[in-house]
């Protein structure tokens, strides 16, 4: 639904679920188009982003140096394990070589494509123990309104100044839950 209203020069950065979407572009943009879906009555929240249109076409000039720097620091890509379902690569293409490694190329879509959270959210079973390595908790509230009885430990916590205690607390989460 989104597509059939978004700007041009606004683009989705993620799909978090069947009714919330992840918008990125220049600043006056988002800000002009939140406003209009604002006097819509359709619900808005801001995500700090440090003015950095993430995922978006925005990063591509930045995502050719990061991946000449990937290229040096990732000389032998890992094969991801069955159990890394990709957000960055829909299911039809997780069987092309480009998606089964953790490489420059795999890193770098990951940071500018659209993020396929409700595509993969549908393939968890119920109970699972979900672990989030990123700046932020944003996965569990995505989590939370998928209706998966699933155990959510971010690693991290954005504007947490206790780093070391919040991290133990999730370490332990993950001990309580059955993982060693």
């Amino acid at each position: 639904e989104i597509l059939k209203v978004l700007p041009k020069d606004i683009d989705i950065a993620c799909h978090n679920s069947a009714d919330s979407t992840t918008i990125t572009g220049p600043a006056v943009s988002i800000n002009n188009f939140a406003n209009e879906l604002e006097q819509q009555g359709i619900f808005v929240r801001k995500v700090k982003s440090s003015g950095v249109a993430l995922h978006s076409r925005y990063l591509d000039d930045f995502a050719k140096k990061f991946k000449s720097k990937l290229n040096v620091l990732l000389k032998c890509p890992k094969k991801r394990s069955e159990k890394w379902l990709s957000t960055c690569y829909p299911k039809f293409l997780w069987n092309d070589i480009e998606s089964q490694y953790s490489s420059p190329v795999y890193h770098v879509k990951n940071l500018t494509d659209t993020v396929l959270f409700q595509e993969v959210i549908e393939m968890l079973p119920n109970e699972v123990i979900t672990i989030e390595i990123g700046p932020s908790a944003l996965l569990k509230s995505i989590l939370k309104r998928s209706q998966k009885d699933a155990t959510h430990v971010s690693l991290t916590q954005r504007d947490n100044d206790n780093v070391t205690h919040f991290l133990l607390n999730s370490l332990g989460n993950l001990f309580e839950n059955g993982i060693d």
